[in-house]
Parts: C-alpha cells; structure tokens; sequence
C-alpha cells in the first residue's frame, strides 16, 4: 500500500466526562475550518449521541467499540491526500478506546508519514472535567512528545470555572506543553434554540426562515459577535490546529 508522506494533523477531543462541551467545541472548530476554506475530513466517534453526525452529515461515523474500524480509520488518515483530520471522541468511552490509543506508533506515524496530533480537552465547573483531561494527557497520550495539548475553558452557560486556580492546572502547565482558549458565554435563550433545534452556531447562521426566532436582526448579531470570539481564540493557537 501506498503511503502518503505529507505534513497531516489529526486533531480530536479528550476526556471521559460527558455534556461539558466537546461536541460544542468541535463544531465550532468545523465553522473555522469551513470559513478558511481548509479542507478536512470529521470523524465522529460517538456511538451514543452522533452529535456531530447530526449537525455535520458529511461526518463519518466509526464504531469504537471495533479495533479494526478503529485501525482502518487510521489508514484513511495516513493514506489520505486530506491533510487534516478532526475527531469528535464519545464521552465514557475510555474503557473501550484508550487500550488501541496505546498500542498506536506516535513516533512512527511522525517519522515515515508526517502525522502529528493535537489533544483538546474541555473543562466545565466540575472537577471530575479537569480531572479527566489530567488522565488522557498524562497517563494515555503523555508519553508522546509529538501530540500538543490544549484546553478549552467552556464558559458557554455562564458557569464559574475551578480550573484557573486549580493545582491541576499548574501541575498540567509544568508536566505537558499546554496552550489554553476560552469559549465564551452565550446568552442562555440562545443556547437553548440551538440545542431545541439540533444547530450550532454556523447552522443557526445558515437558516433562512423568516418565521424564525433565529433570523431576527439581534440573534444574528449575538451569533455573528459569538462566533467572531470565539473564532479569534482559535487564531491564537491555529499552529496547533491546522496542518
């Protein structure tokens, strides 16, 4: 078979907690993409929820509980002309797919094919958030010097964050090579049609139904001004978000 040697970039989302916003920061970080018009394949790996299938069809769906969908995944990407990958991992899954994140070759994907990977965890105001994200960088993925580490501060529903006084956040700033971003709040009533309407921010900007509470002139404007921040926090670290 062969291999394509080209600069890749896989980056995909850590963390075992559910609901604190890894969906939510994946397809925000699809609308980036999209709107600098790189190109990317999205992989979805939550067989639970398929949030991002839902909002981005053109996402392929793996099943983490199969090694060799998981091995053929990692084909696709190594063989690929597409130089990034984003991957959406399902919450609870560690017991199902951290044991095939450990038998991976980081150094050979580095050396013979030009891989390299970018972790993203998300916090929220519980602890077990913060806890988790130590678990995936440190005692899974840490060994390897080759994959770059970034936490988001989900300030979606306006919740006081633990985490930027936290001794688990100096022990993550000396042990890994961290870089930090925020997600802002967003107005709660606007949240909340997103999430009724099954949309994200680049979704709700796409509907065109007068009818709808979404194509007034002041929830574009809370969308647009939302997207524009957040977009600005992925300029910050775009060297460890695009190939």
């Amino acid at each position: 078979m062969s291999k394509s040697k080209s600069r890749k970039l896989v980056v995909f989302s850590i963390g075992g907690k559910g609901g604190v916003g890894k969906s939510w920061l994946i397809s925000l970080l699809i609308d980036w993409y999209r709107s600098l018009k790189t190109p990317f394949r999205a992989i979805d790996l939550d067989n639970e929820n398929n949030t991002l299938s839902r909002f981005y069809p053109e996402a392929e769906f793996i099943e983490v509980s199969s090694q060799r969908d998981l091995d053929a995944m990692l084909e696709k990407i190594v063989d690929s002309e597409i130089a990034l990958t984003v991957i959406d991992m399902r919450a609870a899954s560690t017991d199902r797919i951290e044991p095939w994140w450990r038998q991976v070759d980081f150094d050979a994907l580095r050396d013979e094919y030009g891989v390299r990977f970018s972790a993203i965890g998300v916090v929220d105001s519980s602890a077990d958030s913060v806890a988790n994200i130590g678990f995936w960088a440190r005692d899974v993925l840490g060994n390897h010097k080759d994959i770059a580490f970034l936490i988001a501060q989900n300030k979606v529903r306006g919740e006081e964050l633990n985490y930027p006084n936290s001794k688990a956040r100096e022990d993550y700033l000396k042990t890994l090579d961290l870089l930090e971003i925020d997600l802002p709040k967003l107005d709660d009533w606007v949240h909340q049609k997103l999430e009724l309407g099954d949309l994200r921010v680049g979704s709700a900007l796409e509907v065109s139904d007068p009818s709808s509470e979404l194509t007034k002139f002041m929830t574009r404007s809370r969308l647009r001004k939302y997207q524009q921040v957040v977009f600005s926090e992925f300029e910050k670290v775009k060297a460890r978000l695009l190939p």
